[in-house]
């Protein structure tokens, strides 16, 4: 369909920042002097959706000549194809956007349509409060890298502003490949500096002699998606989460806030998880319960929302979101990174905060290769410090991320090789286990869940002893043919056990379903 379709004028990352200046919604830049370091800030940004003007974007159950042609016969021009998720992205006549909306959503394979919407970085003003890395000192990340420092095969896509991939603490570790979904062409250099600190947190190169140091030595992608204003679209948006996840990015980590509900990145969202993707987001700086008011991309079901932690260890009030949605926080006040000219400086908001946990998770990610995002995700719920209510809280989620508890804590991960089995199937059941500190016995137990209540099959087996700075993997940890038994849910449980004292020091769960 390429020949459907005109190039995006260069002029559109203009127009898009020109709508919030209209509308009194500008964003101010400020320069922070903090000795020879600047720093980068903002003053106030709009709140509630905003829209392009003249921009529609359309879900169909194929894209097809037929299709096209319908939606250029109700007056719509398609600028931009996101073949992945089958939409595109239809200029129409300003002022006209709801009227066509009413009419393609009659023609036959049109699944939705809708506005294409705005959103912006997530950061606000602020002022150099502490020195330098204490973010990393606090999330006890150099403990961690007494472990495990990372690796480039894991790679973070930075959906921002792009990234100045010639920063000398950057360089090293950025992989060539990412878009400028903006000015739509393949070099994606910030225009900013919001995008450049992100990508510093999560993954500045390491024992360089230079500057600063990431959460993790990963790979650091870009996709621009953010105007020089830091405004960018929900088409742009989802188009650098799908080509993201095309090309094998194993974290999204986005810094954005305010962007209005979409169906169409909602599905650019599921289509990441499903590629194994996981996604990471501010949940916004707006001071507001984002179960009430939800700030996208961060309320998405399949996306982790991070709030923001000052550097007294304490949740951030003074800007930063909460709900029941968070799952973790981390540092987010007066963060010290990279930013343009080859310099450094401080941010504030959840935008700093996310990119902390988007580098814990490529670090975890690189020290437990097989598990799977799901698996890590629960993962990261665990290394966390607990610092508010007992359990997961409105403010912190599960915790304040800590790097070292990521690696140093036991773990287990068991899993089957499908999720649906009829009696006499083989079964394959894996099973991963790390042990940083001293001998652990792996337990086995087998549950049964029905309705009706809870069998037990088998109280234990103890099969491996692992040593410590140990590792085990194995894809057929059990080959069991699977007997006669009622329909229903089944569990297999597996846990780490103390040899001496038999207390549980961790333990997982493959849930299947025999049908």
């Amino acid at each position: 369909m390429a020949e459907l379709l005109r190039p995006i004028e260069k002029t559109r990352a203009r127009r898009l920042d020109l709508v919030m200046r209209k509308a009194c919604l500008c964003l101010i830049f400020v320069l922070l002097a903090i000795g020879l370091s600047p720093g980068v800030g903002a003053a106030s940004t709009p709140e509630g959706p905003e829209f392009v003007p003249g921009e529609v974007i359309v879900g169909l159950e194929t894209i097809t000549a037929e299709t096209v042609e319908g939606l250029r016969m109700s007056g719509g021009r398609i600028i931009k194809e996101i073949s992945a998720l089958n939409a595109v992205v239809v200029e129409v006549t300003v002022g006209n956007e709801d009227e066509y909306i009413q009419s393609v959503s009659l023609i036959a394979g049109v699944r939705y349509a809708e506005r294409n919407g705005i959103g912006q970085m997530a950061y606000t003003p602020n002022d150099p409060l502490w020195g330098f890395l204490w973010n990393m000192r606090i999330i006890e990340a150099d403990s961690a890298w007494d472990v495990h420092k990372g690796s480039s095969s894991v790679v973070i896509a930075i959906l921002d502003t792009g990234v100045d991939y010639t920063h000398p603490d950057l360089a090293a570790n950025y992989v060539s490949g990412g878009y400028d979904w903006i000015n739509n062409d393949n070099d994606p250099m910030d225009d900013h500096s919001h995008g450049t600190h992100c990508a510093g947190i999560a993954a500045a190169v390491m024992d360089n002699n230079i500057g600063v140091v990431g959460v993790a030595q990963a790979g650091i992608w870009a996709e621009k998606i953010l105007t020089s204003g830091g405004f960018g679209s929900n088409g742009d948006l989802a188009s650098g989460i799908t080509h993201a996840a095309e090309n094998g990015v194993e974290v999204i980590s986005m810094s954005l806030q305010r962007y209005p509900y979409s169906t169409l990145v909602e599905d650019a969202c599921e289509y990441a998880w499903d590629q194994g993707v996981l996604l990471v987001a501010a949940a916004g700086n707006d001071r507001k319960n984002i179960d009430i008011s939800p700030s996208y991309p961060a309320s998405y079901n399949l996306v982790m929302a991070v709030s923001a932690t000052t550097s007294g260890d304490r949740f951030d009030s003074s800007y930063s979101n909460y709900g029941t949605k968070i799952e973790l926080a981390a540092p987010g006040t007066s963060v010290y990174s990279t930013v343009l000219g080859s310099g450094y400086g401080y941010m504030t908001g959840t935008s700093m905060a996310c990119p902390h946990v988007a580098g814990t998770a490529a670090l975890l990610w690189s020290y437990t290769p097989s598990l799977t995002n799901t698996q890590l995700r629960e993962r990261l719920h665990k290394a966390v410090d607990d610092l508010g209510t007992p359990g997961r809280d409105i403010y912190y989620g599960y915790g304040r991320i800590n790097v070292h508890k990521a690696l140093s804590t036991p773990t287990i991960s068991l899993y089957t090789d499908k999720h649906t089995y009829e009696a006499g199937d083989t079964m394959h059941l894996g099973l991963d286990a790390t042990n940083p500190d001293g001998q652990i016995d792996i337990c086995f137990v087998v549950l049964v869940v029905r309705p009706g209540g809870l069998i037990h099959l088998y109280i234990h087996m103890h099969d491996v002893v692992l040593p410590a700075d140990f590792s085990y993997s194995n894809p057929s940890f059990r080959t069991i043919t699977l007997p006669s038994l009622p329909l229903g849910t089944y569990k297999w449980h597996a846990a780490l056990l103390h040899p001496s004292t038999h207390a549980t020091i961790a333990t997982d769960s493959a849930e299947w379903q025999l049908s």
